[in-house]
């Protein structure tokens, strides 16, 4: 299958680290403070002791209890921090990030169409509220806050990156590869445009596909989902081989990435090579026990194997991650027939 961080949005936000080049976080974002601010005057500084005067200690005070996960001190000091600078950027997008790390999105879309009404020449601003319609799949909304950018800020390579990503989540992939061409036109070093272009040359069958994945891990030869998108399309076009090669890299490089153990125990499964193959759906089960898919592949390897049990239970859990998953259902039926 082909990555899941590939899915919708190639987002970086500070809740979740997904794949774009675009970061407007503000709280930081896996376990790490959030680096100098892309806006607004917000300094990040040691503090030894709470200033509680001082709106940009008390911003690097939420940002320490965001990174906690506790979200009510978190939302505490930078509340106090936004009573001095209510009208700061970086301050609003920190809000918006808390909102939505609780699943609060409204609240996280009103504070920053507040934001920008008040810095409205604020582009970051504008395409945290750009993320986050998408997030929330509010495409036409997004569209024209892109457009109202883009009237500001013509040049703007995040802005036509994100309606690529809009024209290509709503199957408009002809202007998708039009808005991602036109951000790599203006930022060559957009690796993400380049991913999508990928994938959507893939899509039609263009062997030019490649040429984008390669372009995109040329600016970055260790980002694993440039990897990732070469190794699948090798496998896709059995060059099994050259498929290997770059998953084993991934593996070695970045281990934390899960679509690597998946594909490649595919590979190794096809292959015959069960024991190699049930080994990789195991290290990839370790790293995400909800990927229905790592479970489906190795009940069918530890049949094969001859654990019959470990096969019955895997494939029960397959279907209780995905009840739509029509195969895991379908082999589920079959081994709890050759139970009986």
């Amino acid at each position: 299958m082909k990555s899941s961080v590939l899915f919708l949005l190639g987002l970086f936000l500070a809740f979740q680290s997904c794949k774009s080049d675009i970061n407007t976080d503000r709280l930081g974002t896996a376990g790490t403070p959030a680096t100098t601010p892309a806006s607004g005057n917000a300094k990040q500084k040691p503090v030894t002791k709470l200033d509680t005067t001082n709106p940009d200690q008390l911003y690097m005070e939420a940002s320490k209890y965001f990174q906690s996960k506790q979200y009510g001190l978190a939302e505490h000091y930078l509340d106090m921090a936004m009573r001095h600078k209510p009208n700061e950027p970086d301050f609003i997008m920190a809000k918006a990030d808390l909102y939505m790390e609780q699943n609060k999105s409204r609240q996280a879309l009103d504070i920053l169409e507040q934001g920008v009404k008040a810095v409205p020449r604020d582009t970051f601003l504008r395409l945290k509220q750009m993320q986050f319609l998408i997030i929330t799949r509010q495409y036409s909304t997004a569209i024209q806050k892109s457009s109202e950018l883009l009237a500001m800020d013509p040049q703007n390579p995040d802005a036509f990156f994100l309606r690529g990503l809009i024209f290509k989540e709503t199957g408009n992939d002809s202007l998708a590869v039009v808005n991602f061409q036109r951000a790599v036109d203006i930022n060559p070093e957009l690796s993400d445009a380049y991913i999508n272009l990928g994938d959507l040359y893939a899509k039609k069958g263009d062997p030019l596909a490649l040429k984008y994945y390669q372009n995109a891990l040329a600016f970055n030869k260790d980002n694993p989902i440039a990897k990732h998108s070469i190794a699948y399309y090798y496998q896709n076009h059995n060059k099994l081989e050259e498929a290997i090669k770059l998953y084993e890299d991934i593996e070695r490089v970045t281990p934390g990435y899960p679509d690597a153990y998946l594909n490649l125990g595919i590979i190794y499964y096809t292959q015959e090579k069960i024991p190699e193959a049930y080994e990789q759906f195991s290290k990839l089960l370790e790293l995400d026990d909800q990927v229905a898919e790592g479970y489906f592949y190795r009940a069918l390897a530890a049949e094969q194997l001859g654990m019959p049990q470990k096969a019955l239970f895997d494939m029960k859990e397959a279907v209780s991650i995905d009840p739509q998953y029509e195969e895991a259902k379908k082999e589920l039926d079959r081994m709890v027939h050759l139970k009986e």
